[in-house]
């Protein structure tokens, strides 16, 4: 049976995204579920700061902006079938994961004070680290040495 793909090239839109977001999830459920029902055990007294709340707001309206562009860069290029490698995705292969893991994430933590969202964040690096070479090998049988070029300079 065929996936389906809005690609062109019959790639698959979602890559290892579900797999990386498998990882990260239960500690963004766990992390909503136990500030609604027992905020205790989410809180962190020495992070009950005005300031790292400000940190936080910033790190998510980074990483929001970050994640709208590259989605936005991700929907146009990958509905073409062409290798993005400028804008957003010139500075990072991967702003979509990237922004949720190093800015929206930690910048929950920090802006709620709820430690979940840390944690949710170490994992998803751990995800990409895993699932990411999956992705990138499907990447270069796709595009070859024009991915072979990007992935050296980017």
């Amino acid at each position: 049976m065929k996936r389906k793909s809005i690609s062109p090239l019959g790639l698959d839109p979602k890559g290892v995204g579900p797999r990386i977001i498998g990882f990260a999830m239960p500690f963004i459920i766990a992390g909503i579920v136990l500030r609604v029902c027992w905020p205790a055990y989410t809180f962190i007294p020495i992070f009950d700061k005005s300031y790292l709340r400000i940190i936080g707001l910033v790190l998510l309206i980074i990483g929001s902006v970050a994640w709208l562009t590259a989605m936005n860069q991700f929907a146009i290029g990958f509905s073409k079938g062409v290798l993005i490698a400028n804008g957003i995705f010139g500075i990072s292969r991967n702003p979509i994961y990237v922004s949720w893991a190093l800015f929206i994430l930690p910048g929950l933590f920090l802006l709620l004070n709820n430690y979940w969202f840390f944690l949710a964040a170490i994992f998803m690096f751990i995800a990409i680290f895993l699932f990411l070479k999956d992705e990138e090998r499907v990447m270069l049988e796709t595009f070859g040495r024009e991915f072979e070029l990007y992935s050296q300079k980017v």
